[in-house]
């Protein structure tokens, strides 16, 4: 017991001054501004991708940290000549008006111009309580 007499020992309480529906927001236009960039990509028939930490092992078995580029899954998509778009939060599919989950367009080139619609509710906080609703344990709109 003499080692830890030399420390000097507290109470203390962690705050988090973050703010969680601003950290859902911003998490959520992070997203859709990698969609702007897919949907960007598709338009030139090119894949995009990110590129994301993992973990592997090498030869002697040891974890090393590595870069990995994974193509990012497109939330818009055709059906019957017409184009979908969804909003995720996570795998979470959103219900955009409280019912619907994707809003529909006549062609590929509109697709943008709903991503930034989105964006710009996502940023007013329109959609905080849909994100809160996909949030909870009881919602089932997993994609």
């Amino acid at each position: 017991m003499n080692v830890l007499n030399k420390l000097n020992f507290t109470n203390v309480v962690r705050v988090n001054d973050k703010n969680p529906i601003l950290q859902r927001r911003s998490k959520l236009i992070s997203a859709i501004n990698q969609q702007l960039n897919a949907h960007s990509s598709a338009l030139k028939d090119e894949v995009y991708t990110v590129t994301k930490k993992s973990f592997v092992k090498d030869a002697d078995g040891k974890r090393i940290k590595v870069d990995k580029e994974i193509e990012v899954k497109h939330w818009f998509f055709e059906t019957d000549n017409k184009w979908f778009v969804q909003c995720k939060y996570g795998t979470k599919v959103l219900l955009l008006n409280g019912k619907d989950n994707a809003v529909s367009v006549a062609n590929i080139k509109d697709v943008a111009n709903v991503l930034r619609t989105l964006q710009t509710a996502v940023e007013n906080g329109e959609l905080d309580t849909v994100i809160e609703t996909a949030m909870s344990k009881n919602s089932v709109t997993s994609a």
